[in-house]
């Protein structure tokens, strides 16, 4: 299985699935159709959505008036990018 796995990312199928199984669009009205269901959707002042573990980077993506970010995987042939959100919080 390890095999499997390893010559899949050596062929870049991760990278094509990753934006056939997943585009950003379906992914982020997943995430706000979640974030409905817990009251943090955008009603609730929500704008901007930082997620992970999606091999699909993502920055800045505007959904239905919310930003989405993602910072992608640290995998062979995707990118890869750490991303910083200011929150207003003061540090110690």
């Amino acid at each position: 299985m390890n095999l499997l796995y390893h010559g899949a990312i050596r062929l870049r199928l991760h990278r094509a699935g990753a934006n056939l199984i997943f585009p950003k669009r379906l992914v982020a009205r997943r995430l706000l159709g979640y974030l409905g269901e817990v009251g943090q959707g955008p009603e609730s002042g929500t704008e901007a959505v930082y997620f992970g573990h999606t091999h699909l980077a993502l920055q800045d993506y505007l959904y239905q008036g919310v930003r989405f970010h993602n910072c992608g995987a640290p995998m062979r042939g995707l990118k890869f990018q750490v991303l910083l959100a200011e929150t207003g919080a003061m540090s110690p």
